[in-house]
C-alpha cells in the first residue's frame, strides 16, 4: 500500500462493529500508518460515525443513490457500488488536481 494515494474499503453495513476486527479495520490501520486517506463505501451507514472518524476514516459514503426498497438495493448492489466508487474517485482526483 506504499504507492497508494487513496484507500477505499467497505462492507455491507458500516457501524461500531466495523472497528471490531473486520476487514476495513486492517485497511484503516495500514493506511493511517502510511498517511493515506481512507474512504469507506457501504450499503448502510450507522447514524453515529464519530468513532469511525476518530479511528482514521476520512469519509464514509453510501452506495444507495435514492430511497429504494431493500430488495431493489440488494438486487442492484454491484451497479450501485460501481457508481459510488466512481464518484469517490472523481472527487479525490478533482480535489488533488484543483486544490494541490
Amino acid at each position: 500500500m506504499e504507492n497508494v494515494d487513496l484507500a477505499i474499503t467497505g462492507e455491507g453495513s458500516t457501524d461500531a462493529q466495523t472497528l471490531m476486527g473486520k476487514a476495513p479495520t486492517g485497511v484503516i490501520n495500514i493506511a493511517k500508518e502510511l498517511n493515506i486517506p481512507v474512504v469507506i463505501i457501504s450499503g448502510s451507514i450507522a447514524d453515529d460515525r464519530s468513532k469511525l472518524h476518530e479511528s482514521g476514516v476520512d469519509a464514509i459514503f453510501s452506495i444507495i443513490p435514492r430511497p429504494i426498497s431493500l430488495n431493489k438495493s440488494l438486487k442492484n448492489a454491484s451497479l450501485f457500488l460501481e457508481k459510488a466508487a466512481e464518484e469517490v474517485v472523481r472527487l479525490f482526483i478533482t480535489a488533488k488536481v484543483k486544490y494541490s
